[in-house]
């Protein structure tokens, strides 16, 4: 079994948490609006550089491609939301990557 070297492990130091629908809550806001609620899980992996040829080409098709992180596939199961440092984020593509996954994020206005 190959051993790896030190500069080449991959440091999964980044915190966020993967937002779940659940349909069985629901909250109403003040005007009565239905607002959903979701159940997080908490990851780990780490932020990747957005390059310029992703941000264009995503901006062509009417994306704005802000965040990209990578964790374990396993961790993955589908979710449409990430909540990375306090911020809710579309995740709007996935890109397998072996036994882990880049997931590519827009801001959701409004936060929610």
């Amino acid at each position: 079994m190959a051993t790896m070297k030190r500069s080449q492990m991959v440091r999964y130091d980044k915190v966020f948490f993967l937002m779940s629908s659940t349909s069985s809550t629901v909250t109403r806001d003040e005007d009565g609006n239905q607002i959903p609620s979701y159940s997080e899980k908490k990851v780990f992996g780490r932020e990747l550089n957005v390059s310029d040829s992703a941000f264009y080409n995503a901006a062509a098709a009417g994306l704005r491609p802000e965040k990209q992180l990578e964790t374990y596939a396993v961790h993955y199961s589908g979710q449409q939301k990430l909540k990375y440092e306090g911020i809710v984020y579309s995740i709007i593509r996935t890109r397998n990557n072996g036994d882990k996954v880049i997931l590519v994020c827009e801001r959701v206005l409004g936060n929610g």
